[in-house]
């Protein structure tokens, strides 16, 4: 079963690779375009997604992940990683 991990931050990429395996998706979410533009050179992978936005605001569909690393302690980032996780 293919699985979805979620990267908050872009901190945690190689970490979320190893987690979702070679069949699996990673989605790098960051709020800086030129941070996302950096990671995508380091990360050139065909299962390596890269998406603008905040941890407090994630641009994923609810229940759309399996996993979500990455240091986000606000109540609403606490909110949207439960949002976005699968049961």
């Amino acid at each position: 079963m293919s699985v979805t991990v979620v990267d908050l931050g872009g901190g945690s990429t190689s970490a979320a690779l190893e987690r979702a395996g070679s069949d699996g998706d990673v989605l790098v979410v960051h709020e800086s375009p030129d941070r996302l533009e950096e990671l995508r050179g380091m990360f050139d992978s065909p299962n390596v997604f890269f998406l603008l936005g905040c941890a407090e605001v994630l641009p994923l569909p609810d229940a759309s992940a399996d996993a979500v690393l990455g240091a986000a302690s606000s109540d609403e980032a606490q909110r949207e990683r439960a949002r976005v996780l699968r049961p």
